[in-house]
């Protein structure tokens, strides 16, 4: 009696393991299909959509073109004759021409019968001798859109109800064949890939089906890392392109803001000190008006090489706008930075520019205060520079 018990328990194990496998093929095998379908699906639908508005478009400015003799001549068997072939399509409704003269409808044709699905409405003015005589307005149905993805779709159902008898007749005695463990670890494989689980890699030297399918997982998941690692790169290049301005390669404002306010907090915070630097070429308009743009592009480049190549690397150097720098200059004080903007100052006087020769620059210093805030710091920096520029420029003010 324990002997039949446990037989029939082994059996149903037995029956439950091969059903949920020969499901989990069904499943496996199926589902991809159903989603190209659908994707399909959508990819005609979104197609469909686009043609049709592209019809619509042309359409009611082919008809425009046509009302204009008729409209102008006011001449509605003329137009009649005109529309009588354009009617026929079934996707028009209703086609409305409107005569600005006469402040009246010159012609109008409802079908209504074809108000049916959505109803869209294009309107196109009529011309003639470059003069606005009247309009024309047709109501556009998609029934016959609509139709045509309904039939898709229902074909897609019938493939798929086909896959799935198919599959019942040919998979299932070629079940009995196979050993369960491949199919567990290929349950285990699909389990890791859509946990987004890439670390692991399967190899399968097989070549029946479930070793391909292995293989198919397994090169989807290689692709799908690739994928995931030239992603990185490129948000690692939108994240350095966000952050940095074009022209110079420094940093820009954007950047410049983050720094002042992370210095800004860390001060308030550790009581440290930091200060800020604000530099203004002197007549820099003068450049671009003499010898054009492209040289004022080549002057704010050996600028921002010439502050690169004199600052900390702790400092941070960035465009302000246009010809504006601002450095950011941690662990300081007022001796400090006034020397360090007194050094740029000097190296971009005793500089020789490319075809302009000779510039100088204007500094605009200040550091932090108790209570600060970015607007404040930046304030006293803009007011410092404006007394530089006051004062004859080609000098570092402190305030």
């Amino acid at each position: 009696m324990y002997s039949e018990r446990g037989t029939s328990f082994l059996k149903k194990i037995s029956i439950s393991i091969k059903s949920s496998i020969f499901l989990a093929l069904l499943i496996g095998i199926s589902f991809p299909i159903f989603i190209a379908g659908n994707y399909i699906l959508y990819s005609d639908k979104e197609k469909a959509h686009v043609g049709f508005a592209k019809y619509r478009q042309e359409m009611v400015k082919n008809i425009a073109l046509a009302m204009s003799d008729p409209l102008d001549k006011f001449s509605p068997n003329s137009a009649s004759l005109v529309l009588e072939i354009i009617k026929q399509d079934s996707r028009i409704a209703k086609i409305e021409v409107y005569d600005n003269l006469s402040e009246m409808s010159f012609i109008e044709i409802d079908i209504p019968k074809r108000n049916i699905g959505a109803i869209f409405i294009n309107k196109e003015k009529i011309f003639k001798n470059k003069e606005e005589i009247g309009y024309v307005q047709i109501h556009f149905s998609d029934q016959a859109i609509t139709k045509d993805l309904e039939d898709k779709k229902y074909l897609l159902i019938q493939v798929s109800v086909f896959t799935f008898i198919a599959l019942i007749f040919i998979m299932f005695p070629l079940l009995y064949m196979k050993i369960l463990s491949p199919l567990e670890r290929l349950l285990m494989q699909s389990i890791e890939l859509s946990n987004n689980k890439l670390e692991n890699k399967f190899i399968w030297s097989g070549n029946d089906e479930i070793s391909t399918l292995g293989r198919s997982f397994e090169l989807a998941r290689a692709s799908i890392l690739n994928l995931i690692n030239k992603l990185k790169e490129k948000n690692d290049e939108l994240e350095v392109l966000y952050i940095t301005d074009r022209l110079t390669g420094l940093f820009n404002r954007h950047k410049l803001d983050s720094v002042v306010s992370d210095e800004l907090n860390r001060a308030k915070r550790y009581n440290h000190t930091f200060g800020i630097i604000l530099i203004d070429i002197d007549y820099f308009k003068s450049v671009n008006d003499t010898f054009g743009h492209q040289v004022g592009d080549t002057v704010l480049v050996e600028i921002a090489n010439i502050l690169k190549a004199n600052t900390r690397n702790t400092d941070t150097v960035g465009r302000w706008g246009g010809e504006e720098f601002l450095i950011v200059v941690p662990q300081t004080d007022e001796l400090k930075i006034k020397k360090i903007a007194e050094a740029l100052r000097s190296a971009i006087e005793s500089h020789t520019f490319t075809t302009v020769g000779k510039k100088t620059a204007s500094f605009g210093v200040t550091v932090f205060q108790k209570n600060d805030t970015i607007e404040l710091m930046l304030n006293r920096a803009d007011e410092a520079l404006y007394k530089v520029k006051s004062s004859g420029r080609n000098q570092v003010c402190l305030v």
